[in-house]
């Protein structure tokens, strides 16, 4: 690994530096509170494929080139909802694929997004940020 330059320290130093929405330390704290570890774990020996984590849960982790996306599903009625978190934080746009060829698109704002209740039994992501483009896998919401 080749050593740091100057311009690579004081970037760091100038991330450290920057402020931090409420949301993102409200979910740090959370995240210590390990109130659903057992979930965590089983979701961890449940590998989908290389690089993307997914569990009955309904919860899917997928890291592309430097950013992280952490998608959750939930059930609501006779469809689900779609819990995005993008790392780093980021604003972007995010189009929801349907079977039936149809779209609905959502805002990424802070590298976060809900989407509104969808009656479609799955869906796909289409996630633009900075003029680059990812595609995930077919969603179904968690059970029960």
């Amino acid at each position: 690994m080749p050593e740091p330059t100057d311009a690579d320290i004081e970037t760091a130093f100038a991330l450290l530096r920057a402020p931090v929405s409420e949301r993102h330390v409200s979910a740090g704290k959370a995240a210590f509170t390990w109130r659903t570890i057992d979930e965590e774990l089983l979701a961890l020996e449940r590998v989908a494929s290389p690089g993307v984590r997914s569990s009955s849960s309904g919860r899917y982790v997928a890291d592309a080139a430097e950013l992280r996306f952490e998608i959750e599903t939930r059930a609501i009625g006779s469809g689900f909802e779609l819990v995005v978190d993008v790392t780093p934080a980021t604003d972007g746009e995010i189009d929801l694929l349907f079977p039936d060829k149809t779209e609905l698109r959502v805002a990424l704002t802070d590298g976060f997004a809900v989407t509104p209740p969808i009656e479609h039994p799955i869906a796909r992501l289409r996630v633009t940020i900075a003029g680059r483009t990812w595609l995930t896998n077919w969603l179904t919401p968690s059970p029960g």
